[in-house]
């Protein structure tokens, strides 16, 4: 993560925690990591933003995400809908 997406990423974390909810940033090198990290943390829910920068588009993580029972939101600041 860098940029925008780490300061998007602590500032949903702390908007959240705000509110008295347990959120986490998992920060990674590849879809890989994130993928395991989630999978190790095995949260309610995951925030996920669609273009991940470097890594690329976060689709692919989607369905093996949701495969475990982890509800996955997607958001983006993506404006070309073919993304």
């Amino acid at each position: 993560m860098g940029g925008d997406h780490e300061v998007l990423g602590h500032s949903a974390a702390d908007a959240l925690r705000a509110h008295g909810i347990d959120a986490q940033v998992v920060e990674a090198s590849s879809l890989a990591a994130i993928e395991a990290e989630v999978l190790r943390l095995q949260p309610q829910s995951v925030l996920l933003d669609l273009h991940l920068g470097n890594l690329g588009m976060s689709t692919p993580l989607i369905p093996r995400i949701c495969a475990v029972g982890i509800d996955v939101i997607v958001l983006t600041g993506e404006t070309d809908r073919a993304s």
